[in-house]
């Protein structure tokens, strides 16, 4: 539930986007599910990695249509490879029952803002 994207370019064109240290306070958003239509909008709160991994703190609101917005606080673990973030995560509580846990592919924008693409939900 994490990210507007800043896509990395093939190696051979460009050099890949290097990420900053994640360390900190992000909004997020992702683009539109391909399935669903939704959206995820939220903030997270990255701790600093251990073995390679970080844990996140996410509040993350989705938007699917003209339905009710679903609030939740979800806890992830987030990896970084080649510009890349990729953020799995469990739900830790919900406003509506039957949220299911997300996974998110983001990279990083404008300065604090991470975006990309729900990748999972459930």
């Amino acid at each position: 539930m994490i990210a507007a994207a800043v896509l990395g370019l093939s190696a051979t064109a460009h050099a890949q986007p290097r990420i900053v240290s994640l360390e900190g306070a992000w909004r997020f958003e992702t683009g539109p599910h391909p399935t669903s239509g939704c959206v995820l909008r939220g903030d997270a709160v990255v701790a600093a990695a251990r073995g390679g991994t970080h844990v996140v703190q996410v509040e993350v609101t989705q938007h699917c249509g003209a339905d009710t917005p679903y609030k939740a606080r979800e806890r992830c673990e987030a990896n970084t490879t080649g510009g890349r973030i990729r953020m799995t995560c469990v739900v830790v509580s919900s406003e509506t029952g039957g949220y299911q846990p997300d996974s998110f592919d983001l990279a990083q924008g404008a300065p604090g803002l991470m975006t990309g693409r729900l990748v999972d939900t459930g």
